[in-house]
């Protein structure tokens, strides 16, 4: 009993070891306001799955699981969100229960409007896009491709054609034919 009660102790203490070693090998640049709030999510969601915690942010415990190991669960993910923080966002979150569902949906009601003002200003956004003469065209998309998926993820809908023609209209006139 003495060595299978070691054998599991050391068990529990890789997989834990090897939890916080696999959070460490992430790099997700730090939420300030000013990162893509969605991107920023989905990159913490993946490294909350890595370290087996992803539904402590759901909120629904699965039954396999006591009361007091999904506390602990909780509180690590609270862990790795905070980590994933600048200051200034840290600090809306610093007098909240250490509970991972109401911190991420803290940070969602606050960083991921869906309002009319937030809408227009992501679509004035992709309106107001042109490649500068002399600019980068793998920039210029890239920067194209991220404010479509604002765009979506704020709840506006775009067909091909539209944004086809938005990406045609923001190319300097050389590359038209």
């Amino acid at each position: 009993v003495g060595i299978l009660l070691f054998v599991v102790l050391c068990f529990v203490a890789t997989s834990m070891a090897s939890r916080k070693l696999l959070a460490s090998k992430f790099e997700v640049e730090k939420f300030d306001g000013k990162v893509n709030f969605s991107l920023w999510t989905r990159k913490v969601t993946n490294v909350l799955i890595q370290q087996g915690l992803e539904k402590t942010i759901t909120g629904i415990k699965p039954s396999n699981i006591t009361d007091e190991d999904w506390e602990d669960m909780s509180v690590q993910a609270c862990s790795t969100i905070e980590l994933f923080l600048a200051n200034n966002i840290l600090k809306n979150v610093l007098g909240m229960d250490r509970n991972a569902k109401k911190i991420w949906d803290s940070l969602t009601q606050l960083y991921q409007s869906t309002s009319l003002t937030t809408r227009i200003y992501q679509l004035e956004r992709l309106f107001r896009l042109k490649l500068k003469d002399g600019g980068n065209m793998h920039d210029h998309l890239s920067i194209f491709d991220e404010i479509v998926h604002e765009v979506v993820t704020v709840g506006d809908k775009l067909s091909d054609e539209y944004l086809a023609m938005h990406l045609s209209m923001s190319l300097l006139k050389s590359y038209s034919t």
